[in-house]
């Protein structure tokens, strides 16, 4: 009796060691200010250009939506995404060149920004608002806090081309359109597109309701308004997509994650929060599983102050990091059939925000 309850014993830890081994295998830990370290490095060696572009993949060929960045075309959004993280990081060198690159590129002589430059060189003859108002929301925080007055000069420039022609009856247009001889006369606001509910940077309009005494006004109410619009626009555990501000109606279309994610990370910068969304419901609803996702999940949560869930979502980024060979550092989606990755700048600058926020909030807490 006793060898055969000694042999129960050795047969059940024999079955139990691959399971320890598995859970220990899946339950990597690593540490996140080098994570943080090596990702700063691959954006800025791999996916920068020498004059501080920053391009939309890290490979070529691939047919992308012509809606977003192509190869190595070069967005405003991951500029101010990338401004983002070099305002949390302190690293000024790195954010004056990203200012150089606007006013050399970007900037238009009405303010507004041209929101992609193409493979060859030249540049879209539109804007995306929600772009501008994150870049000008780091001018502002960065001019602000390090004493740089010309960067509240930039901000303020860019928010008066906003004012002036991405503003209709008090609600945020998604952006406006010229032709190639960047006249003012030539510019039209995108009226029958009307704007996309996750372009409502909250955060930022009330900013410019502070630095910008002047119109103090348009932006209280632009704010006000934008707040309605979000609030008629949500449905249960998702937000529409778009709203149409000619026709003043809801695209009766559900945002994607993305789209529905980020309304929600605007509505808590300034302490609103649909808790239904948030539900363990609402996430499954609306869950997409990409390193966009988690990182902005992350943020949302540490707005909330919710520790645990903001852990587990940086956790879910490492999903989909990569720790050998040449991308090492990076996050990126691997194609079976190509034998080779995606790596998308979007996903990287998210990440890299999102980790060096969360280390800020845990050493808050």
């Amino acid at each position: 009796m006793y060898f055969k309850k000694v042999a129960y014993i050795f047969i059940i830890v024999c079955l139990l060691i691959p399971l320890v081994a598995f859970a220990e295998e899946n339950e990597k830990t690593y540490d996140l200010k080098n994570v943080e370290r090596e990702l700063y490095k691959f954006i800025r060696i791999k996916l920068t250009n020498s004059e501080g572009g920053v391009y939309s993949n890290y490979y070529t060929g691939y047919k992308i939506h012509p809606a977003d960045g192509q190869n190595h075309e070069i967005l405003s959004e991951s500029i101010g995404l990338y401004l983002r993280y070099l305002y949390f990081a302190k690293e000024k060198k790195e954010f004056e060149r990203e200012v150089i690159f606007i006013k050399r590129h970007l900037l238009t002589p009405f303010g507004l920004l041209s929101w992609k430059i193409r493979e060859d060189g030249k540049r879209e003859n539109s804007s995306a608002s929600i772009d501008d108002l994150r870049i000008i929301r780091y001018l502002l925080l960065a001019g602000d806090e390090w004493h740089k007055r010309e960067y509240i000069k930039l901000a303020l420039k860019i928010a008066e081309g906003i004012r002036k022609y991405c503003i209709e009856d008090n609600v945020l247009v998604d952006g406006a359109s010229w032709d190639k001889s960047l006249n003012e006369e030539s510019i039209s606001k995108n009226l029958n597109i009307g704007i996309v509910l996750s372009y409502a940077d909250l955060y930022t309009i009330k900013l410019l309701e502070k630095f910008d005494k002047k119109n103090a006004k348009t932006w209280r109410n632009l704010l006000d308004n934008m707040l309605i619009v979000l609030f008629h626009g949500y449905k249960d555990y998702y937000f529409l997509k778009r709203y149409n501000i000619r026709k003043k109606f809801y695209i009766k279309k559900k945002a994607n994650p993305i789209i529905n994610i980020y309304t929600i990370l605007h509505l808590t910068e300034v302490g609103f929060s649909p808790i239904k969304a948030l539900t363990p419901q609402g996430i499954e609803k609306n869950k997409d599983d990409s390193v966009a996702y988690y990182a902005l999940l992350t943020l949302v949560y540490i707005n909330m102050e919710n520790s645990v869930s903001a852990e587990e979502s940086v956790k879910k980024l490492f999903d989909y990091y990569i720790t050998k060979g040449p991308l090492k550092g990076c996050f990126g989606y691997y194609l079976n059939r190509k034998k080779r990755y995606r790596i998308y700048a979007y996903d990287n600058l998210l990440a890299l925000s999102a980790l060096r926020e969360y280390q800020i909030f845990v050493k808050e807490r």
